[in-house]
């Protein structure tokens, strides 16, 4: 799952961050995500398919584009289980299912202000230098 910030169209405060300094905050709304799935929404039989959460450093993926990638079972045998339990129907794997889109979802409204009380810190660290 890939969740995408094109800087000046939905952050306008971003437009006086660095690169580096609104990926890291995108970053950090990702691990927010991964937190609360792993936490809330991932079935737990053995803990292989918890373990196997990611989230992956910034890349830009543009001009004015910064991409995270997140996911489940990067890695077999835990990418076949994750895909499987995630797209399976509501008794499967504990009635727990969409354990990575439903925390992402739910966050939606909130991504934002995260993402610029993130910003807004980087740039006042930058200018208390």
């Amino acid at each position: 799952m890939k969740m995408t910030v094109k800087l000046k169209d939905n952050i306008p405060v971003a437009a006086d961050t660095t690169v580096e300094e609104v990926g890291m905050a995108l970053y950090q709304v990702g691990e927010r995500i991964m937190t609360d799935s792993k936490e809330n929404y991932v079935p737990v039989v053995t803990g292989e398919l918890r373990r196997s959460g990611f989230v992956d450093y910034p890349t830009a993926s543009g001009i004015g584009r910064i991409e995270v990638v997140m996911g489940f079972g990067r890695d077999f045998p835990a990418r076949n289980y994750a895909v499987e339990v995630h797209e399976a129907p509501p008794e499967y794997g504990q009635g727990k299912r969409k354990y990575l889109t439903q925390p992402l979802f739910h966050s939606v409204p909130e991504i934002p202000k995260w993402i610029a009380a993130s910003v807004a810190a980087a740039l006042s660290r930058r200018s208390s230098r």
